[in-house]
């Protein structure tokens, strides 16, 4: 997916940002074709300004120099916005899409974040298979009892998966042409989630609150 700006870019040359979603570090490193000698790395949930902006002074120089290594920020949807703020004038002067940003909340990033980065989601087989949705489906239909019933039953690792396949469906939708109410909905909806996720809740009770509340929007939209 690859979100639209105002400013025209050259696609193939922009940094990446990369939604991983119920898969492992090692996992995120094959798809990005990167070895883990040739990482800079940076841990977005350890982020200071001061550190942040050192590092990506360094960053830039080691990539300028050796084309082979990648620099890569993990969890960047935890950056402040002071941070992101720093990341601004570099991904916009940038050469080679070499800096990546690995997040699992990318609607958490700011918009001007977004509009200088090519959007990826990756997933798990599983969560790219829908095996849970049409019982989403089904408990919305059904009403709070359901939606209660739905996330009491699911393990944590389950949970987890639903959540991300959940992501992954109201991405699709919002890709189709939709009416505005029902974008407004669905976009709502996405951010509830996402923030839900980023503030470390338990998994199944930000997955019951959220089918709650996605019940209520239905009814909405």
């Amino acid at each position: 997916m690859i979100l639209k700006s105002k400013v025209q870019y050259n696609w193939d040359m922009l940094p990446r940002i990369v939604v991983w979603r119920g898969l492992d570090r090692e996992e995120v490193h094959r798809h990005l074709n990167v070895k883990d000698n040739c990482v800079v790395l940076f841990e977005g949930s350890e982020a200071n300004v001061k550190d942040f902006r050192r590092w990506v002074i360094s960053a830039i120089d080691i990539l300028g120099r050796k084309p082979e290594y990648s620099g890569i920020i993990w969890d960047a949807h935890k950056l402040s916005w002071e941070c992101q703020a720093v990341l601004l004038k570099p991904l916009e002067e940038l050469d080679q899409a070499n800096i990546v940003l690995v997040t699992e909340a990318e609607n958490l990033l700011a918009e001007t974040i977004l509009s200088r980065c090519v959007v990826e989601s990756l997933a798990t087989e599983n969560v790219k298979s829908g095996k849970y949705w049409s019982r989403v489906l089904t408990a919305w239909k059904e009403g709070p009892a359901s939606c209660i019933a739905l996330s009491d039953e699911l393990s944590q690792d389950e949970a987890l998966e639903l959540s991300e396949e959940i992501g992954l469906k109201i991405r699709g939708l919002l890709r189709d042409k939709a009416n505005p109410k029902r974008v407004e909905v669905l976009k709502g909806a996405l951010l509830l989630m996402e923030e839900m996720r980023a503030k470390n809740l338990n998994v199944k009770l930000c997955l019951g609150e959220f089918l709650l509340k996605g019940w209520r929007a239905t009814k909405l939209a």
